[in-house]
Parts: C-alpha cells; sequence; structure tokens
C-alpha cells in the first residue's frame, strides 16, 4: 500500500479479508451492524462492484457517520450508506462489513 501506514502482519492485498485483519490489529472485531452501541467504537468498509475495498466510516459518539474524503474534506452522514449518495461518492460502494472496538 504504497504511500500510506499498513500494519505489520496484516496482508497488504486489495481484498475485503486483509482491510479485516488490518483493523483486527487496531482491537476490531466483526459486528453484526451499524446500530449505536455505547461504549464502543465501530467501522463500516466499503466495496466497490469487484469486491474491492474502497473506504472506511466511522461511528461518532453520537451515532453520526464521518468519512474523509480526499485529502482534506472531512463529512459526517447519518447512516454508513449515506455517504455513498454524495456527489462523486458512488465509487465507494456498499458497505460490506461492520466492525468494533471497546471505545478508548
Amino acid at each position: 500500500m504504497g504511500g500510506y501506514y499498513w500494519p505489520v502482519g496484516a496482508a497488504t492485498t486489495e481484498t475485503i479479508d486483509a482491510f479485516v485483519e488490518a483493523y483486527a490489529t487496531l482491537g476490531f472485531a466483526l459486528c453484526e451492524g451499524p446500530e449505536l452501541e455505547p461504549f464502543w467504537e465501530k467501522i463500516a468498509l466499503y466495496v466497490d462492484s469487484r469486491g474491492t475495498p474502497t473506504h472506511a466510516a466511522r461511528q461518532l459518539e453520537d451515532g453520526q457517520w464521518a468519512s474523509k474524503l480526499g485529502s482534506d474534506v472531512d463529512v459526517e452522514h447519518e447512516t454508513p450508506d449515506e455517504v455513498t449518495t454524495l456527489p462523486g461518492c458512488q465509487i465507494y460502494g456498499r458497505t460490506e462489513v461492520f466492525m468494533r472496538r471497546p471505545r478508548l
């Protein structure tokens, strides 16, 4: 993953399994869905039509979701899927998996 941080020991292939493995090194584990759960930090991982990971969003403490679009645009959205409806964001595809870890 040239130019980006990638956890040591995680597979470097562009697959959802590799991304799940990478986030697991940061304490995340697979979970059922996007519902707000007290004391848990959640992320959503997105894939395109070929199943290639494209994006990640994180859930804020108030239940909103946050995404970084490009190098300097941060947005908040009500649901994980809402970000894919923003102009230019259809390339993110769909949410594929949700993960969570205890909120620090």
